[in-house]
């Protein structure tokens, strides 16, 4: 919904300016909001998507002062209210879904841990999500694609996410009227890497939710559960078809004063890396492509 009010003409170049300034949030950084041509990839700023981003669970999270001023922000949702006032409806049903579903999930994932690791933390991943104030949804549009030589990147490039897990919605095609259409990428669409180093293409039925393994999880299981690389690949059957890609991704994240500490076996205390908090922890993501090649664990 949201993204065809971006796209659809405006009645007047002040309506549409008006629409748009109301959820274009320079001050957060663009992490709340709409986002276009604001993100970087391969150097270079990415006009190929946008992203609408907001907090599901809570309109106006807890605000700390200090995570402040070490570039961690907890802003207010902003929405639409008056242009679109269904997407809040919408965006907070689903996403509130999606972390309660994530939560019955955990629950397992923290049983299988538990079997592993006794000195895991019981139902430490379960207690992470649960209590979290951060969660943050991120709907996303791809762009339609025009060009051949636009199949050269990624829409999203290899990547982890730095928090606890990840649900994601099935792929949403609209063609240029804002109409869904029936469309099977062969090729494109969502792809993970396996621990046997393997790509495969992850093809979600439209009634289902997935789920994704984050790098906070890692950490804390000691590398019982490994984070999901994973991108997403441009399909060329959607040249010039004037189709568009959407979905939405919920991060589940530990606040930002949760420790990351690994919970590992056979390492004495005395041995364990000083313990860092959530938002040192982001803040070290910023700085560094990837966190994991120079570990491996067992």
């Amino acid at each position: 919904f949201f993204f065809l009010m971006i796209r659809r003409p405006p009645r007047s170049t002040q309506s549409r300016s008006s629409a748009a300034s109301d959820v274009y949030k320079r001050q957060t950084f663009y992490s709340i909001g709409w986002s276009h041509g604001q993100e970087q990839f391969m150097g270079k700023k990415d006009f190929s998507k946008g992203s609408f981003y907001a907090n599901p669970q809570m309109d106006e999270p807890q605000y700390d002062a200090k995570l402040a001023q070490e570039g961690n922000i907890l802003a207010p949702n902003v929405w639409p209210k008056d242009s679109l006032p269904q997407l809040e409806i919408h965006f907070k049903q689903l996403g509130q879904l999606i972390v309660n579903v994530g939560i019955l999930l955990s629950q397992q994932l923290d049983a299988y841990v538990g079997k592993k690791n006794p000195f895991y933390e019981k139902g430490k991943l379960a207690r992470v999500i649960s209590t979290s104030t951060g969660c943050k949804g991120r709907l996303l549009h791809y762009f339609p694609i025009n060009s051949k030589n636009e199949l050269d990147n990624e829409w999203c490039g290899w990547h982890n996410d730095h928090g606890s897990l990840t649900g994601l919605t099935s792929a949403m095609y609209v063609d240029k009227s804002g109409n869904e259409v029936s469309f099977k990428e062969s090729e494109g669409g969502l792809y993970i890497r396996s621990r046997d180093g393997n790509n495969y293409k992850a093809s979600i039925p439209k009634d289902c939710i997935a789920f994704q393994i984050g790098e906070t999880t890692q950490i804390h299981t000691g590398g019982l559960l490994r984070a999901t690389p994973h991108c997403v690949v441009r399909s060329e059957e959607l040249i010039n078809s004037g189709v568009s890609r959407n979905t939405l991704a919920v991060f589940m994240q530990p606040n930002f004063d949760e420790l990351m500490n690994l919970s590992l076996i056979h390492i004495s205390e005395p041995t364990r890396q000083a313990e860092i908090s959530y938002a040192v922890f982001c803040l070290k993501k910023k700085k560094q492509s990837s966190l994991f090649p120079q570990y491996v664990f067992l």
